[in-house]
């Protein structure tokens, strides 16, 4: 598999996983933040991404998992919000 085809498979696997995702919490990131009113979608995006970056600097440092979710996960999680991001209207 070259490059081409292994960085396709990536982003659709990751197209299945955030639009499953994205259902299942009822298209959340694309609305005001309930605990946080005020903020736009897209800082509450970024708000979900800054615990995902402490979440991964935490389990680069060493610290165990305590919820079962993979180093992989968070970065694909990580990888989703960033898409979330750009699909937020300005």
């Amino acid at each position: 598999m070259d490059a081409k085809d292994k960085i396709t498979k990536v982003l659709n696997d990751l197209n299945t996983v955030l639009l499953a995702k994205n259902a299942n919490y009822g298209n959340s990131a694309m609305q005001e933040p309930s605990l946080l009113p005020g903020l736009t979608p897209r800082q509450g995006i970024l708000v979900r991404l800054s615990d995902k970056i402490l979440r991964l600097q935490t389990m680069a440092g060493g610290s165990s998992d305590q919820v079962g979710e993979a180093f992989e996960d968070t970065l694909r999680d990580m990888a989703g919000y960033i898409i979330l991001y750009f699909a937020c209207d300005k």
